[in-house]
């Protein structure tokens, strides 16, 4: 199968060094396409052969069993590109494997403006549509104007998105419907006024977060989107759930919706402390946290 494939795969790769959280097995097929023709070719050539797969951009948000999972893995951080749309530079069409923290220094150099939301969030374009990356200064659905994406039929399709599309969260991409470019539109604006932005943006995230540690990023959705006192963090608060720990895994001591990964770290450990944390949650607030991080767990 493999010497047939239509890009570079590999066999029995070791997916940790993959993933932000720094864990998880192997998986049987990575399959590494370099461009979206490789991408669309190989996601139809594993459709037509009957196999499993997963996609996996920049390793955020994902939480890898340690026993590795049975699908092949399509790994899209190949597909970074940036090209402009029409006359104006405005417009820009990104590949889904273009890393976010580098677009945003990327379009900060053309002095253009609106990308400043994305400041801090790690990943890629792919995901970042997926799941309307975002936060407390603007979403990814405030700049996004098309996506390009592979339905589950094989067709490929480019389509107008509007707050239909998109959610807290969510989207009508993902696994049915893979994002392979998504086009956004951005301002002119003054490098210099970016850059305060930008490091006053990363000052807040780096104060609050503990962007230098392994982490899959917020481990909870929020309860309420628009209301702040019950945003996942400031329940976990309440609930002092901060420094927790089980195995290798521990609540941060920064921000209580993120767990960091001190060394020799298992899923099982993570399962366990994220439990923990929701029960405490619940007893002590009354809500009932929904996860945010995706779990691959082997058979499912």
């Amino acid at each position: 199968m493999t010497s047939s494939f239509p890009c570079p795969v590999r066999e029995n790769v070791p997916l940790a060094p993959y993933t932000t959280f720094g864990m998880g097995g192997a998986t049987p097929l990575l399959v590494e396409p370099r461009n979206v023709d490789e991408l669309v070719g190989a996601v139809r050539r594993l459709r037509e052969d009957g196999v499993r797969f997963r996609l996996l951009g920049g390793g955020a948000n994902v939480l890898i069993d340690d026993r590795g999972v049975e699908d092949a893995v399509v790994l899209t951080n190949g597909i970074s590109f940036v090209r402009r749309e029409g006359e104006g530079i405005e417009v820009l069409r990104l590949g889904a494997g273009v890393s976010i923290p580098w677009f945003v220094q990327h379009v900060r150099g053309m002095k253009l403006t609106g990308a400043e939301c994305l400041v801090g969030i790690p990943g890629t374009m792919g995901g970042a549509t997926v799941m309307n990356a975002g936060g407390r200064h603007g979403w990814l659905s405030s700049i996004a104007t098309r996506v390009r994406a592979l339905t589950a039929d094989g067709e490929d399709e480019e389509i107008e998105v509007d707050e239909e599309t998109f959610g807290y969260r969510t989207s009508v991409f993902g696994d049915d419907r893979i994002v392979l470019e998504t086009v956004v539109r951005l301002a002119k604006g003054n490098k210099k006024t970016s850059d305060e932005t930008i490091r006053t943006y990363l000052k807040e995230k780096s104060a609050a977060q503990p962007l230098t540690e392994k982490s899959a990023g917020c481990v909870f959705k929020n309860a309420a989107n628009d209301d702040v006192e019950r945003s996942a963090g400031k329940l976990l608060d309440r609930a002092g759930v901060k420094g927790w720990s089980e195995g290798g895994v521990a609540v941060s001591e920064k921000h209580a919706n993120f767990i960091v990964n001190r060394g020799g770290a298992t899923m099982a450990d993570v399962v366990k402390l994220v439990q923990r944390m929701r029960d405490a949650v619940e007893e002590v607030c009354g809500e009932r946290l929904g996860t945010e991080v995706k779990q691959w767990v082997r058979g499912e």
